[in-house]
């Protein structure tokens, strides 16, 4: 999300876009889940935190916490095809209903980034019409609600 509404990231990631490299040891394999790679299609003119609306920022978020949950679970929540069918409420609901099951899959901290995401609170506009975001309090928000947590819950996994 640091990346968000730059040419890195303009628009939702997929999990089709972001990929964990394989440590081969001797003995086993094992997923490098500190080392993320994101690929994406760079687009000609790049987006502006203030073109973005509030349902983009949301969907990106919402985005994000399919990512998360399909990797706490290992395996796809919704098909390509179910998302172009459900309305954003419907894949709201469908995310809350898993969303509740992490807590006992991966813990606290790790469900709180995913509930942020589905519930991003600290989404505050500038601007009276609701339309335009502060850039860096939209960045302080996930990196506090968000990517800490998940930070954190990393730490945990793989200590040394």
């Amino acid at each position: 999300m640091y990346f968000h509404g730059t040419p890195w990231i303009c628009g939702s990631l997929t999990k089709d876009e972001i990929s964990f490299p394989l440590c081969l040891d001797d003995t086993a394999s094992r997923v490098l889940f500190d080392r993320p790679y994101i690929s994406h299609q760079f687009p000609s003119r790049p987006e502006t935190m203030a073109s973005l609306t509030e349902e983009q920022i949301r969907r990106a978020l919402l985005s994000l916490a399919f990512i998360l949950l399909e990797l706490c679970f290992g395996s796809a929540i919704l098909s390509n095809e179910l998302i172009e069918n459900q309305t954003i409420g419907m894949q709201l609901d469908v995310a809350t209903k898993w969303q509740q099951k992490v807590y006992e899959e991966f813990g606290e901290r790790y469900g709180d980034a995913v509930r942020g995401c589905i519930y991003p609170n600290f989404l505050r506009p500038v601007d009276s019409d609701n339309r335009n975001f502060c850039e860096s309090s939209l960045q302080e928000g996930v990196y506090a609600v968000v990517f800490k947590p998940l930070d954190e819950t990393l730490k945990f996994f793989v200590r040394d």
